[in-house]
């Protein structure tokens, strides 16, 4: 969805013109409190679906947390740093994937104080499978990071701790936290990426970065680097890897492999500030230019793609259909007719259209309005779309329209999809016009989205798995390895690898668990948060505490789970059996003394 997203080509200049970090500036406890009680009241307001993926209960917390941490801080000069920090994890329990302190939409002042700073890790990397955190960039002036590397810790802390740590603060829909970690990925082009703004803001670093990293022979060493700042960093990667993309129009590319297969890659559907550059006429070109070659087989690389404009994600559709092909249009919601005025002069956007919406709603039961109803459309195929075997590589990264569009291609059957669970959530997303909301006194500008795209039928609080799944795998990257291409090309052939989903997929994302003391009690019901599964066993947490000990199995029919949690009390011992959409499980606490039988089911999607 339209964004104020700088392309990167603008970067040097962002950072240039930043360059010189200035000194942080503070505002007053009141001032602090005044901007969180506005931020709270405009999202209250207008999201158009705060209890989507939260429960009521779980907002009014952080909200509660939000402003007891903001009052408890010294009356005259709070940094702004910290304001950044308190406003991201409260904008973080909404659980949206567009609602956020967006880096790229920030004033020149606060780039200058947290996007400037000289604290920046000299590295790119990716996040595989458990944490790893594996260098595919080197930005060292020693060279001492080489792809491959594996950075174990950071200025002496694990990484799975350090990554822990930052989850709470990171935006994605719901619980799928695999879209939060992509988030936290460094690619060494984004001028404010939001492991480097969280990684100085938590850790206040000073002097050289302290690493310990595993080379690609196995070895293990501790390490000083210089940090750098994000444009430091970004002339030192082009300069050591050329390769690498420099521009967003490096995100587009069409190449053919030896045996005649065609790989599209579209980085990105966000378009709109790419001057001269035309998508839509650049993806029909590049499938004219396929037919011509005579390619029946098509690999469409869509990782790292977030979303962006719908309608270069519909071309991009319409060129994978061989015949007109039926596809839901999500119904659009939002909560609200008009914006009162006392609060338009802290709102903007990239029209103006969003004050008044009086004309284009109808009123709703709860209150809210409905832009439109959920329907079915036939898509016509474009002139040269391409009849044969098509894959389209997919990763936690695609949301928005990009997750949108995996839905359709699954539903649809036009394509297989291959890769990670995507971003996005299956029970709806809130995207579509998002308001700008600037502070008064820290001058931080919030993305508040103003549509909640609907399905007809509300599915999983999950992204869309796709039909060939390639676990990530951290061994692979540092051997050069690219497993989802391998799969893809291998798929198109009409040999594709046994990568079945696992069983553990079916836990994926938020349960209500009915903790009831006896079979006449009124309900109590807590969360049960399956946030990723990889490998036969599963993370995430049961009644707001991190799960321990997971063991899982599946050899007598029915899926078995067993795990721990603890408090204060002890050790608290949990098992339950998966019968279709159901959970029947038992928790035994020794320090309580208790043997508890609960239920978990779904929590029913909110209607519009």
């Amino acid at each position: 969805m339209p964004a104020r997203i700088a392309p990167l080509a603008l970067l040097v200049t962002l950072t240039a013109s930043v360059a010189a970090a200035q000194p942080e500036p503070t505002v007053t406890r009141d001032q602090l409190l005044e901007d969180v009680g506005l931020a709270r009241y405009v999202v209250q307001e207008l999201h158009p679906g705060l209890t989507l993926h939260a429960s009521e209960s779980a907002l009014a917390s952080a909200s509660t947390q939000m402003n007891r941490r903001a009052y408890s801080n010294e009356a005259d000069a709070v940094p702004l740093g910290k304001a950044y920090l308190l406003l991201a994890e409260g904008l973080a329990a909404v659980r949206d994937g567009h609602t956020h302190l967006n880096p790229y939409n920030q004033t020149e002042a606060t780039e200058a104080t947290l996007f400037a700073r000289a604290d920046r890790v000299p590295f790119a990397f990716r996040l595989m499978d458990e944490d790893r955190m594996i260098v595919t960039g080197d930005a060292t002036p020693e060279a001492a990071l080489p792809p491959g590397t594996e950075v174990l810790a950071l200025d002496g802390r694990p990484v799975a701790d350090v990554i822990e740590e930052m989850l709470p603060l990171v935006r994605a829909d719901g619980g799928n936290d695999a879209k939060r970690r992509s988030l936290l990925e460094v690619d060494g082009t984004s001028p404010a990426a939001d492991f480097d703004v969280l990684y100085g803001l938590l850790s206040e670093p000073t002097g050289p970065l302290a690493l310990t990293v595993r080379r690609r022979d196995g070895t293990e060493a501790d390490l000083s680097v210089p940090r750098m700042t994000t444009a430091d960093r970004l002339a030192a990667l082009r300069a050591a890897h050329p390769e690498r993309p420099q521009t967003k129009r490096d995100l587009f590319s069409l190449r053919f492999v030896d045996d005649g297969a065609a790989v599209l890659r579209i980085g990105t559907f966000a378009t709109f500030n790419m001057d001269g550059f035309d998508a839509q006429a650049w993806i029909a070109a590049s499938f004219q230019q396929i037919r011509e070659r005579g390619a029946d087989r098509l690999v469409v690389d869509l990782r790292g793609n977030e979303g962006g404009l719908n309608d270069v994600a519909v071309a991009l559709f319409q060129h994978l259909l061989s015949a007109p092909t039926e596809a839901e249009l999500w119904g659009l919601v939002t909560a609200y007719d008009t914006i009162p005025q006392p609060l338009r002069r802290f709102l903007g956007s990239w029209s103006d259209d969003f004050y008044d919406l009086s004309d284009r709603v109808t009123p709703l039961p709860d209150g809210g309005f409905r832009m439109s109803e959920a329907q079915t459309l036939t898509v016509p195929p474009a002139p040269n779309a391409l009849a044969g075997s098509i894959a389209v590589i997919v990763d936690a990264a695609a949301s928005s329209a990009t997750f949108l569009l995996a839905d359709a291609i699954q539903r649809s059957g036009v394509a297989t999809l291959v890769g990670q669970t995507t971003g996005g959530s299956l029970r709806g997303i809130n995207a579509g016009q998002t308001a700008f909301l600037t502070l008064p006194n820290t001058g931080l500008v919030i993305d508040v989205p103003l549509f909640g795209s609907r399905p007809s039928t509300p599915g999983p609080d999950r992204g869309v798995i796709p039909d060939v799944v390639v676990p990530l795998d951290a061994d692979a990257l540092i051997a050069g390895r690219d497993l989802e291409l391998e799969a893809a090309l291998a798929t198109v052939s009409g040999t594709p690898p046994q990568t079945d989903p696992s069983p553990l997929d079916a836990l994926l994302g938020v349960w209500t668990v009915d903790l009831r003391l006896t079979p006449d009690a009124a309900p109590y019901t807590q969360p049960f948060v399956v946030s990723r599964v990889s490998e036969g066993t599963f993370r995430g947490s049961f009644y707001q505490t991190e799960v321990e000990n997971v063991v899982v199995n599946d050899d007598w029919g029915d899926l078995q789970i067993a795990f721990t949690t603890s408090d204060g009390s002890g050790t608290y011992h949990h098992s339950a059996t998966l019968r279709g959409d159901r959970l029947e499980g038992r928790t035994h606490s020794v320090g309580r003394g208790f043997l508890s039988v609960w239920t978990a089911t779904r929590p029913a999607a909110s209607q519009p």
